[in-house]
C-alpha cells in the first residue's frame, strides 16, 4: 500500500488535536477556569508559537499593507472567542462537528469577497451541512436541549469567522509571504486578547494546579493544530 501523503493527514491530525484541546478546556472549566482566562492564555501561546515564522520569510515584507494580516486577525479572534463560548455553553460532541461547516463559509466568502466561482458540488455540501446541523440538534438529553440552540448558533458564527479568516489568508498571504503573514496575524490576535486581561474572572494564580494543567494542555494543543 502506498504511503498516504502528509498533506492528507494534516487535516485529520489538526481535527484530533482540536477535539482533544476542547476536552481539556471542558475539564478546566469544570475546575473553575473562566472562559476569558482560557481564551487569553490560548491566544498568547498561539502568538508565541507563530512569532518565529517571520524570521524564515524569504520575500520582502510590504509593511505599508500591514492592515491586511490585522484585519484577518480580527476574524480569527472573533471565531476563537465564539468557539470558547460554545464549548462552555454546550457539549464538545456538538461543537466539533458543527465547526465542520467552516469549509462552506471559506468558499462562500471567497465567492462574495474575491469573486471566486463555487462549483455546484459546494452548494450540495451546504445543504448536507445544514441537514447535519439539524440532526445534531435533535438531542434526547433533557439537560442539553436548552443549550443546543445557543451552542449551535455560537458554533456556526465561529465557523463563519474562521471561514472568513481562511479565505483572507488564501488571498492575502501571498502579498507578504505566508510565514510573515501568519506571524503578524497572530501578533494581532495576542494584542487583542491582552485587552481582556482586566476582565479575568479571577487571577490565574488563584486556580488549582490541576485546573492550570488542563488549561495549559488545551492552550498548547490549540496552538499546535493552528500551525497545522
Amino acid at each position: 500500500m502506498q504511503d498516504i501523503p502528509f498533506y492528507l493527514i494534516m487535516p485529520l491530525l489538526a481535527a484530533m488535536l482540536y477535539a482533544a484541546a476542547g476536552l481539556f478546556f471542558k475539564e478546566a472549566f469544570r475546575g473553575g477556569a473562566g472562559s476569558i482566562q482560557s481564551f487569553v492564555l490560548t491566544s498568547w501561546i498561539m502568538t508565541l508559537c507563530f512569532s518565529p515564522f517571520i524570521f524564515w520569510e524569504s520575500q520582502p515584507i510590504p509593511w505599508g499593507k500591514i492592515y491586511l494580516p490585522w484585519i484577518t486577525a480580527i476574524a480569527f479572534f472573533a471565531g476563537h472567542w465564539l468557539t470558547f463560548s460554545a464549548i462552555k455553553v454546550g457539549d464538545i460532541s456538538l461543537v466539533m462537528p458543527v465547526l465542520g461547516t467552516k469549509s462552506v463559509f471559506v468558499a462562500l466568502f471567497a465567492w462574495l469577497i474575491f469573486g471566486i466561482q463555487i462549483p455546484g458540488g459546494m452548494w450540495l455540501a451546504t445543504l448536507l451541512t445544514a441537514a447535519s446541523v439539524y440532526i445534531l440538534g435533535k438531542t434526547d438529553r433533557p439537560s442539553q436541549k436548552r443549550r443546543v440552540p445557543l451552542a449551535t448558533g455560537l458554533t456556526i458564527l465561529s465557523a463563519a469567522c474562521f471561514g472568513l479568516c481562511d479565505a483572507l489568508v488564501q488571498q492575502w498571504a501571498s502579498i507578504f509571504g505566508l510565514k510573515a503573514f501568519l506571524t503578524l496575524m497572530f501578533l494581532g490576535v495576542g494584542l487583542l486578547a491582552t485587552f481582556l486581561v482586566s476582565r479575568f474572572e479571577s487571577p490565574l494564580k488563584s486556580l488549582k494546579s490541576h485546573t492550570l494543567v488542563w488549561l495549559g494542555a488545551g492552550a498548547f494543543l490549540t496552538s499546535q493544530q493552528a500551525i497545522l
